[in-house]
């Protein structure tokens, strides 16, 4: 019982750790306007436009403009370098 709560507690920690590599982000940047968290950028398929999240206080941005979303689609994914480069947003990897 042990070693599976030593698995469990690796997996989460990797996973954590996976999704801090693979989700592009600009904490060096910016951050949000509300606690001054790192945003994160998703893509919303639906819609087709990059949308920021707050990793601290989960608020939601629209990746142009910086207006505060209230409401989207709930199909998104992380967005990648090509999303951010198509949308005019720099990023220096």
């Amino acid at each position: 019982m042990e070693q599976e709560r030593e698995i469990k507690t690796y997996m989460m920690y990797f996973i954590w750790i996976m999704n801090k590599l693979l989700i592009f982000n600009k904490s060096d940047e910016e951050g949000c306007r509300v606690c001054q968290g790192e945003l994160y950028y998703y893509f919303d398929i639906e819609h087709d436009i990059l949308i920021k999240e707050c990793g601290t206080c989960s608020s939601w941005y629209h990746g142009k403009s910086d207006n505060t979303i209230k409401e989207f689609t709930k199909n998104i994914r992380p967005a990648t370098r090509t999303d951010l480069i198509d949308n005019k947003i720099s990023w220096n990897a």
